[in-house]
């Protein structure tokens, strides 16, 4: 999991010593080195991510310089869902949806006012990811909370979850990522998927836009 998505989840370690905030990083520890599920609240019913597996160890990462694996401490991981197959033709997967099908990637101002990363697919990725949301929309069913169920997207970024937010509908050629994001995540996210890592190069809009207003005349 990324550093941004541990934050989100109050499993970073900062979270260990702020008691507003530090019940499901304690949650975490009393599993170490075991997949569990963790409770939001220390007396509550409600899962972490409707009950996503989580599996954490202390940080041995032998290629990371020995100050940064000190400040990593602790390495976190969810468990994901296998890629889903041709109902149509059971042992084939359905493509992946990866930044192959990706046309245009920037950030830009969601309605409470706080950086979203904003998406735009080329029609098959569209179809592809239609199909993809359609499938993973909130049930009927309630959770102990009498919340309906939702389901999480993974988007993952060089191995790594960088973000996990609800499915809330169907989702077709253009999209938005929101959530406790600063501007410089976002645009440090644009800026890898416009830098060539993808099979296929992206149009702007710019990473970020800002108005600046004009100096008064002297």
């Amino acid at each position: 999991m990324s550093p941004h998505e541990c934050k989100s989840l109050n499993l970073d370690n900062a979270a260990e010593y702020d008691e507003t905030r530090n019940s499901i990083w304690l949650e975490a520890k009393k599993f170490r080195g075991k997949a569990a599920t963790l409770r939001e609240r220390p007396d509550g019913e409600r899962l972490l991510l409707h009950g996503a597996l989580f599996y954490s160890l202390a940080c041995e990462d032998r290629n990371l310089p020995d100050q940064e694996r000190i400040l990593k401490a602790v390495e976190y991981f969810v468990l994901a869902r296998d890629p889903e197959f041709d109902p149509a033709d059971p042992p084939r997967r359905t493509p992946k949806i990866d930044g192959s099908y990706l046309t245009s990637a920037y950030s830009a101002q969601g309605q409470d006012r706080r950086p979203t990363f904003h998406f735009a697919f080329n029609n098959e990725g569209a179809n592809l990811f239609r199909t993809l949301t359609r499938k993973n929309v909130p049930t009927e069913e309630k959770d102990p909370d009498g919340f309906k169920v939702k389901r999480h997207l993974g988007i993952i970024l060089d191995g790594m979850l960088m973000s996990a937010p609800t499915i809330n509908s169907e989702i077709g050629g253009q999209g938005q990522i929101s959530g406790n994001f600063t501007q410089k995540e976002v645009d440090h996210l644009v800026n890898i998927l416009r830098a060539g890592r993808l099979p296929a190069s992206l149009k702007t809009p710019p990473v970020s836009e800002q108005v600046v207003p004009a100096k008064p005349d002297k």
